[in-house]
């Protein structure tokens, strides 16, 4: 008997401490440029959208944007039709092959693909680029800016 409430007691131990651990989902906001990648060709157009998707409601972003500036010239930033209603400081090109960007959505979004801007590019040679993602926070719809996780994937054009 005494035995049996040895093993039971051990067992609701591990029960106590392993379900709630077990159970709690992991939220993550993920950040990223489409397309992943593609063919690179002097003289030619390209289009590196900017997409956000996150499992629970979130209400802020900010980064930046690298690019190779030594083949990737800015062509044009576009935001119409954003999940951000609000930007703070809109998409633009800053010195050194850098995007800065800053942005809320009162009421917060959830979902996939969420749009946030499109970077035209123009190939200045044939070389490779590369359009990276960098210093990327996103804030859960709370009510505290609590950050969530955040995942990014780059692009890469050769």
């Amino acid at each position: 008997m005494i035995k049996n409430l040895k093993i039971l007691k051990y067992i609701l131990l591990l029960s106590i401490f392993h379900f709630p651990f077990s159970i709690v989902p992991v939220f993550a906001a993920d950040v990223f440029v489409l397309p992943e990648s593609n063919d690179l060709a002097a003289g030619e157009f390209y289009e590196a959208k900017i997409f956000l998707s996150s499992s629970e409601t979130v209400n802020a972003i900010e980064g930046k944007i690298l690019f190779s500036e030594n083949n990737l010239n800015i062509e044009d930033v576009k935001s119409g039709n954003s999940i951000i209603n609000l930007w703070i400081e809109k998409p633009k090109k800053n010195e050194g092959g850098l995007i800065s960007f800053s942005g809320i959505t009162p009421g917060g979004y959830i979902g996939k693909e969420g749009y946030l801007f499109t970077v035209i590019f123009k190939a200045g040679s044939a070389d490779s680029g590369q359009v990276e993602l960098k210093d990327v926070a996103v804030l859960k719809n709370d009510g505290y800016g609590t950050p969530a996780k955040v995942e990014l994937k780059h692009s890469v054009y050769k």
